[in-house]
């Protein structure tokens, strides 16, 4: 099974803020302002929240040069994890699609039926400001952490829909189109239930926050990374695509490595030899995760 590290959600360039961390741990991976979605952000709930009050909130940007984002600009709901964010047809099942270079470099690693997607993003706490309204808590700066998963259980054509895609929410994940706007033929993803630790997971679903989901090294730049010492180049049981450059990586103890990662490139597919300590490592992250009956 590969692993790959997904990078969704606002970033400095998209949204121009970082995505929240409630108080009790909760996280809001924000999708970013697209002018072609179907979806307003005051039509999107997480956790009882509308995400177009969120986003006034924390000052979020969109377009160059940037203006502040408004409850009722266009998102772009992609990965599309929790079922409770906008109504549902029957049957929904949890999708991500992807196009372009993006598209082209899963493609070539591989990626397919039963690898696990792990959706990172650039997250900082926050705090309730006044009622309904909400602020950063800048006692810590922001960092990476992992989010959500999907197992992936097929992958369609774009142009292929199927009856649960109807509807809303962003369906654009399965209606990608080339520059060009020649219908091509990007992923579209479902889920399939994840066999961890010896539990049958969810096959998608959203993480709180804890500190063995957090990549970014406390005190420094969320790009670099604190990961397991197994994945460093140099233990030669795994490689991490566009982070192959063993300089990029150092080595901290017999448990730890740094890795300072690549700002390009939205997935980084994970390829180990050792089946335990990744195995291992997945368990800490899923340890809170409720098992399926």
């Amino acid at each position: 099974m590969k692993v790959i590290l997904s990078r969704k959600g606002f970033d400095s360039q998209y949204g121009c803020v970082p995505s929240p961390i409630l108080p009790d741990g909760r996280m809001i991976s924000l999708p970013i302002p697209d002018q072609d979605a179907p979806t307003r952000y005051d039509a999107i709930h997480r956790d009882g929240l509308n995400l177009g009050t969120v986003v006034v909130s924390l000052g979020g940007k969109r377009g160059k040069p940037a203006k502040p984002i408004a409850p009722t600009d266009l998102a772009h709901l992609d990965p599309d994890l929790d079922v409770a964010a906008v109504p549902r047809p029957p049957g929904w099942r949890p999708i991500f699609g992807q196009e372009s270079a993006a598209f082209g470099h899963l493609r070539n690693q591989g990626v397919g039926p039963g690898d696990l997607l792990l959706f990172f993003g650039w997250f900082c706490p926050i705090q309730p400001a006044s009622v309904g309204r909400w602020r950063y808590d800048r006692s810590q700066g922001p960092f990476h952490a992992i989010w959500g998963w999907m197992r992936v259980g097929a992958v369609h054509p774009a142009h292929h829909r199927q009856r649960w895609q109807h509807g809303p929410p962003d369906i654009r994940t399965c209606t990608y189109r080339s520059v060009s706007g020649i219908p091509c033929s990007w992923p579209l993803m479902r889920w399939l239930s994840v066999a961890v630790g010896g539990r049958r997971l969810p096959g998608a679903g959203l993480f709180s926050c804890k500190p063995q989901r957090i990549l970014s090294e406390t005190g420094k730049t969320p790009s670099n990374w604190r990961l397991p010492a197994w994945m460093h180049p140099a233990a030669g049981v795994a490689t991490l695509s566009y982070n192959v450059n063993v300089e990029r990586w150092t080595s901290i103890d017999e448990h730890s490595c740094h890795l300072m990662s690549a700002a390009k490139g939205q997935e980084f597919v994970l390829r180990s030899k050792d089946s335990d300590r990744q195995d291992a490592w997945l368990a800490s992250l899923f340890a809170d995760v409720d098992a399926m009956t």
